[in-house]
Order: structure tokens, then sequence, then C-alpha cells
């Protein structure tokens, strides 16, 4: 999944956006591309917003970020298949 984060036109500009968005998704975890002491007002909105709303960007792009929900199991249709590798045919 893609997230627009705008047009820029010197690299920092869109590496920091790139690293404000990312920390908002994922907090502290992020890898970003400066130090993270540089974002402690996106660190503070990930900690506050514990839920899975909708974070808007601060940088005034016009995109809106959501958390990744839980991974949930793949719906089977019908029956389960078997593995075709039987033990001892190795």
């Amino acid at each position: 999944k893609h997230i627009y984060l705008g047009l820029y036109n010197e690299e920092a500009a869109a590496a920091k956006a790139y690293d404000r968005a990312l920390v908002r998704l994922r907090g502290a975890a992020a890898a970003t591309n400066y130090s993270l002491t540089n974002y402690k007002d996106e660190l503070q909105a990930f900690e506050l917003d514990t839920s899975t709303e909708t974070l808007a960007l601060s940088n005034g792009a016009d995109g809106i970020l959501k958390r990744p929900a839980p991974a949930q199991p793949l719906p089977t249709r019908g029956k389960p298949v078997k593995s075709p590798v039987t033990p001892g045919t190795r």
C-alpha cells in the first residue's frame, strides 16, 4: 500500500516527510533517515493514538495514514488442502 506524502524540491524535505509519516505509524520502532529526537511531536501523537483511527498528515499533504490492522488468517474456500508430501518420502 502506498501513501502519498506530496512532492518536494529538496531530497531532505522528502526524507523528513517520510520520517514523520513513518513515526506516526510505527512510533519509536520506525527506521528513520534522521534522529528520532527530531520527531517529538509525531512520537507524542503516536503514543496518544492507540486506536486504529486514521491519522491526518501534519505536513499539509493531502493524504491520510492508517495504522495497519492486525494480521488475520486468510479465508479458505472449501476443504483445506493437505500437503502433498507424506512422512518418509523425502
